[in-house]
């Protein structure tokens, strides 16, 4: 079932297909696919349009699931700018003096946790990122933003990527902050593992599996497994080894063999596909065959219980056990944590791709 959510989306995507009032019939599904596929499949898009068609937003001759017979016309309205967006955008507008034209073009389309600030908080907001911009002195970025910026270090990070371009003070480098991983194992692994989430990498130092593997927990504002391997090849993470000695971080892109494992949603799932871009033969953990059985059982949804997003993204894969999971977890998802008592055993350490066909048949039989 469709809701307004998912009909703005639609909109949003019609939008964005033309700059006047038509799309042309063999235009309009590969625009919606690829704008909107797999959070929406194409039953829900072909919903959508009908409603929208109802509406009188969009018009024309639509055979079987809504495929156009000839182009397709547009009515639909542009959204109204909020009055807490207007308000924001008011006050940049006070300080476009003291702004650069990226500086004010950032702030313009600022992330909206900065409408749910008061006036005066707005504008102690933008006169302490103009003071942030022009220190030069101190070298971490979150103490930097803690002086300067509501007194919060992780305001500039909150703020967004563009808004961090455009302020980032002259000759500064944003990343030149040291950061630090949690390390538990081998010093010298042929197996190392990513874990996503602070409790199970507790969970691995604790059991056997350290004589094995090693395995890597990043923890930190700012620092995530997304983002680990661009900056372990930066040089600006130390290894900090709970048990074992020290891992030196760069072997990472050496080691024979590396597994991810996260929870069994679409971010997780996203950051494995993430992953893959600096280590093309990164594997999923066998950890996630336990958690596609569990998750048919017991799961969560994509709201505040969980505090997970119903806009996540979705892995761009081409997969095929990527794909399966993450249909599996496209409505509900399930922590990783679900599975780690009991420990499940050295299975975390092998990868979900090599096991053998009798026990993948296991995991994935849905029948």
């Amino acid at each position: 079932m469709l809701n307004d959510n998912d009909l703005d989306r639609i909109r949003e995507a019609l939008r964005s297909g033309t700059k006047g009032s038509k799309i042309q019939k063999n235009r309009l599904w590969k625009l919606l696919s690829h704008k909107l596929e797999p959070d929406l499949d194409r039953a829900e898009i072909a919903e959508g349009l009908s409603v929208l068609q109802k509406y009188g937003e969009i018009t024309g001759q639509f055979g079987h699931g809504m495929h156009p017979y000839s182009s397709v016309e547009l009515n639909i309205a542009e959204p109204e700018t909020p009055e807490n967006i207007k308000q924001w955008q008011n006050q940049v507008v006070r300080f476009q003096d003291q702004l650069s034209s990226k500086q004010f073009d950032a702030l313009m389309t600022a992330p909206t946790v900065v409408t749910q600030l008061s006036a005066s908080d707005q504008v102690g907001l933008i006169t302490g990122l103009v003071a942030y911009s022009k220190d030069t002195r101190i070298k971490e970025s979150y103490i930097a933003s803690a002086k300067h910026i509501l007194g919060s270090s992780k305001a500039i990070d909150v703020l967004g990527k563009s808004i961090q371009e455009a302020f980032k003070p002259e000759g500064k480098d944003q990343d030149d902050r040291t950061q630090y991983v949690l390390t538990a194992g081998l010093k010298n692994p042929k197996t190392v593992i990513i874990i996503e989430n602070m409790a199970v990498f507790t969970a691995f130092s604790q059991s056997s599996c350290t004589e094995m593997a090693t395995a890597i927990c990043s923890f930190g504002y700012g620092l995530g497994s997304e983002n680990l391997l661009e900056k372990i090849s930066q040089g600006s993470i130390k290894s900090c080894p709970v048990i074992g000695e020290r891992y030196d971080l760069k072997q990472i892109f050496s080691t024979p063999e590396v597994l991810f494992w996260g929870d069994l949603d679409s971010e997780g799932l996203s950051i494995f596909e993430n992953l893959k871009q600096k280590i093309p033969d990164i594997k999923l953990s066998a950890a996630y065959g336990l958690m596609f059985q569990r998750i048919r059982k017991t799961s969560h949804p994509y709201n505040g219980i969980a505090k997970k997003s119903a806009n996540q993204r979705h892995p761009k894969t081409d997969d095929p056990l990527v794909s399966l999971l993450s249909n599996a977890a496209k409505k509900r998802a399930l922590d990783q944590e679900a599975v780690c008592d009991p420990w499940p055993g050295d299975i975390v350490i092998k990868s979900l791709k090599e096991l053998n066909q009798q026990k993948i048949t296991r995991f994935f039989d849905t029948q």
